[in-house]
């Protein structure tokens, strides 16, 4: 019953009993906190006589703001602080530390009452005092509770800037994603000018902003070394980090292995299939944790997290007497509070689809008792705290929603009624997060507000819903390094139903066929949901050259879009005409399983008779219904792919026509794009085409993996060069170093690597053999790309010998995050390791039709090279890997 939920993050109690250091007669009596978030006591040095009651006032009023605050009236505890503040202002200088002192306290009761924001500001006019008062030992501190509010708000770059600041380490680290090991442990190590518990406290922050930013190693790899070199401070949370990025981990690799998601109803528990490897390596490691962290304190979030991941890991029993053991009734009125109902709520109702007779009355209980406590979180007046309380009354629509969608079938009246709760609740939910301030909560209950309106057939109220939720989408996609950690670790949940579910719905089968409008917009969505996908791969945002789809009158673009019972095929002419296709499935499972089987036969020598069967029935799917359209446009001879979902891992071309007995290569050229809106449109240069040829045919060991010799790449690589102008790097000559020289001093319009490969969706697996080092998307970009002044984009990067990695249904997301990152125009590649015998001659044969026929395109000639190497070869296994991706012009 897998379903990625939120976890609690370790979270840092804001105010403890104060212990105090004596300082020196010039600062005062100050508390400097040995742990973050203390309460500090304010220690008032003699004052003039005109004000012989300040003195008593201020205590008075501290002793009241600190009981206030541990009753949760954060309001009255603000209050009585700015009193302070006014007071201690109007007594000039000599009250500066005392005055940072009620800064930093107002700041910790602003942070408890979700006031994030406010927090930042008030810490930050401690951290002034503290510098004009050249005191520099409570800064540190100040600064992580900054960056403690920073990650709160979602801006993870910020937390890490405000930590690097406190710790004094290299900012650089915080967007650097080639930190090393060794180099992470070098920085953890005692600072005696920083407290311990504060410097420690630090660095497990650090780790959980690496966690939302999607450092999972880096996170592990910190958090690992904090738990060896400082057991006595605050295990239990660093047990409850570490526990968090485990399971992120499994869940990344298990939404690898995962089909594609085309619905999501947030409170319906699913069970999933779990493969032991991921449980050992993961899922075990982190329910460790998780109890370890339980048994260092009463740490509720911990438990509750665990209870959530026996779920995941179908232990339901465990997970219920875990759940019976949990009295929420103790914790303190906060936002973590709510934050933990909801989550109580949510593994209750999961356990409780699981009975016959479920009983949903504890469920609705908390729940509302959650939203009780986020209306009590009050702040100003008549002000509640609007993410805690949008979060309680969002997931109680998510609630109902489930029980209108479980009761439909059965008893359609009570189903309407809990659908018009759930609507009501979740219009209250979007009215507190509206999309200019909360987006990444907005487009949820906009999302949701749009599966309401669906399930009662509005369908056109609920595509405005999901259409607004989409551009909100957007917002929170700008920065993907900055998005809130929900969104980005679970894009198989959050993000890629979404646009399946709208394209869905605006395609929606009808007496009609949708008109030229509708098809344009599901064809934008879908791009958008592939950009959304590279860009969560390579995290960074992608630039949107314009669109190609007229510059070619020789080439029609297909959209294949996949659904969850049928096939839309969009097929885009030229002069911008559309035809629309359905091919409708017993279930999407059919689409799968043929793929997978296709692509196990293909990366098989001598499967070639096998490989007919299932790549007879996805030419009947996917080409077959717009086979006549094909040839009323007797001109076309290229065919555009842009493929969807698992169709990406298997060579188009290799699709068979039975009737006619030949592949689709031997009909049409075939080129592939991960978006028309990623292209650049240009075509090949061919005045002087310079070459860039690298290659390793020797056998290494890099990295603990063992690459055998490829013989055949020395003959590839100076047969190619002889025909053009350029450098040949071949084995020890192929280091980073030496390709950054020659780019440097060259303008290459052709890059050529010879050597091994691997894509995967997972960027760590995504590489480039080089010699003794393995080369990364995000390697070959800073190499491709070698300064601001002058972009050097090559116009075509031919990646030979490389394959995708097996299991992994998104593999083919690595080679198109390879293509988009390296700046390159087109890149030419392979989908499993091939003969490098015949890779060279159909390499060889490639650039010779280049060469010696201007007129002929990319894609027209890896055609040409294909159908010379099928003259000898029958067995596509030779033939078919090579995809070209991008521009085929």
């Amino acid at each position: 019953m897998a379903r990625k939920w939120p976890v609690f993050q370790c979270r840092i109690s804001p105010f403890l009993k104060g212990v105090y250091q004596k300082l020196n007669r010039r600062l005062g009596q100050v508390l400097i906190g040995g742990c973050l978030g203390l309460w500090l006591s304010i220690s008032l040095m003699p004052v003039s006589a005109q004000i012989p009651s300040s003195e008593t006032e201020i205590t008075q009023l501290q002793r009241e703001s600190q009981i206030y605050f541990e009753r949760g009236k954060y309001e009255q505890a603000a209050r009585k602080l700015e009193k302070i503040i006014a007071t201690l202002t109007a007594s000039g200088t000599s009250e500066q530390v005392n005055l940072a002192i009620a800064w930093t306290n107002l700041g910790n009761v602003q942070l408890a009452a979700g006031e994030s924001q406010t927090a930042i500001k008030s810490w930050g006019e401690a951290i002034r005092i503290y510098q004009d008062l050249n005191y520099q030992k409570p800064i540190p501190n100040l600064l992580i509770s900054q960056a403690q509010a920073w990650k709160k708000l979602g801006l993870n770059l910020q937390a890490c800037a405000a930590i690097s600041q406190g710790f004094k380490f290299d900012a650089n680290y915080c967007q650097s994603l080639n930190i090393t090991e060794t180099s992470i442990i070098e920085l953890i190590s005692d600072r005696p000018d920083v407290d311990r518990t504060t410097y420690f406290t630090g660095w497990r922050l650090l780790a959980d902003v690496f966690q939302n930013l999607g450092r999972l190693s880096e996170s592990q790899i910190i958090l690992e070394k904090v738990a060896q070199v400082a057991t006595d401070t605050n295990p239990s949370a660093t047990f409850l980090s570490l526990a968090n990025t485990l399971r992120n981990r499994g869940d990344l690799e298990s939404d690898r292995q995962s089909l594609p998601k085309f619905d999501r109803l947030p409170w319906r528990c699913e069970s999933t299939e779990i493969s032991e490897e991921l449980e050992n390596k993961f899922y075990q490691p982190a329910l460790t944790a998780y109890q370890k962290s339980a048994s260092k304190s009463q740490n509720v979030g911990s438990t509750l997290n665990q209870v959530s991941l026996l779920l995941d890991l179908n232990q339901t029993s465990d997970a219920e007497n875990l759940l019976t053991q949990i009295n929420l009734n103790n914790l303190k009125l906060s936002q973590d509070k709510v934050y933990a109902e909801i989550n109580y709520a949510r593994s209750l109702a999961c356990i409780e689809q699981l009975k016959s007779q479920p009983n949903w009355k504890q469920v609705q209980n908390t729940l509302q008792k959650a939203v009780q406590d986020a209306n009590s979180l009050k702040f100003k007046s008549n002000y509640a705290s609007p993410i805690a309380l949008s979060y309680a009354l969002g997931n109680s629509g998510s609630f109902y929603e489930y029980l209108a969608d479980r009761n439909s079938q059965s008893d359609s009246l009570l189903a309407n009624k809990q659908r018009e709760e759930a609507l009501k609740l979740t219009e209250s939910a979007l009215y507190l997060a509206q999309p200019s301030q909360s987006p990444e909560i907005a487009y949820q209950w906009q999302w949701q507000i749009g599966r309401l309106l669906a399930s009662k057939g509005d369908t056109k109220a609920a595509i405005n819903n999901y259409q607004a939720a989409a551009k909100t989408l957007e917002i929170v996609r700008r920065d993907l390094i900055v998005t809130n950690r929900d969104v980005q670790f679970s894009f198989r949940d959050r993000v890629e139903p979404l646009y399946r579910e709208l394209v869905g719905l605006l395609l929606t089968p009808a007496p009609t066929l949708p008109n030229k409008l509708v098809i344009n917009q599901s064809i934008q969505y879908l791009q958008a949901l592939e950009i959304a996908e590279l860009e969560n791969f390579l995290q960074c945002q992608l630039l949107r050259p314009e669109s190609v789809t007229v510059v070619d009158p020789h080439a029609a673009v297909i959209y294949p879009i996949v659904l969850k019972n049928r096939i839309v095929i969009i097929l885009s002419l030229p002069e911008n005409k559309l035809r629309y296709y359905v091919t409708t499935l017993e279930n999407h499972q059919e689409l799968e399983t043929t793929i997978s089987q296709l692509h196990d036969e293909l990366a098989e020598v001598g499967a070639w008779r096998e490989i007919l069967n299932p790549s007879a029935k996805l030419y009947d799917w996917l080409i077959k219904p717009l086979q006549a359209d094909l040839q009323q446009n007797p001109q076309i001879n290229t065919l555009v792919f842009i493929p969807d979902s698992s169709l990406r891992n298997i060579p188009v071309g290799v699709l068979y026509d039975r009737e006619n007995q030949e592949y689709l290569m031997q009909k049409y050229a075939i080129a592939v794009s991960p978006g028309l809106q990623l292209l650049s449109p240009k075509p090949l240069q061919r005045g002087s085409l310079k070459l860039l040829a690298g290659g390793i045919s020797e056998p290494l060991k890099v990295g603990g993996i063992n690459f055998p010799r490829l013989p055949q790449v020395n003959r590839e690589l100076q047969t190619i060069s002889q025909n053009f102008s350029g450098e040949l790097l071949i084995n020890q000559e192929f280091t980073p170093q030496k390709l950054r020289q020659a780019i440097t001093a060259n303008n290459f319009s052709i890059v050529h690597l010879a050597t091994h490969g691997g894509f995967s969706s997972d960027p760590e697996r995504t590489f480039i053999l080089t010699y003794k080092n393995l080369m990364r998307a995000k390697d070959l970009k800073a190499l491709l790309i070698n300064n601001q002044d002058a972009k050097f984009n090559p116009d075509l990067l031919v990646l030979s010998a490389c394959n995708t990695a097996t299991g992994d249904r998104r593999s083919a997301l690595g080679l198109a995050g390879i293509a988009v990152s390296s700046g390159a125009s087109s890149t030419l590649a392979t989908l499993w390791s091939v003969n490098d015998v015949k890779s060279a001659e159909l390499m060889i044969q490639f650039y010779d039709l280049l060469q010696k026929n201007p007129q002929l395109s990319k894609a027209k000639a890896m055609q040409k090279a294909q159908l010379k190497l099928l003259e000898t070869e029958k067995d596509p296994y030779y033939w078919a890997p090579y995809i070209l991706v991008g521009n085929w012009l």
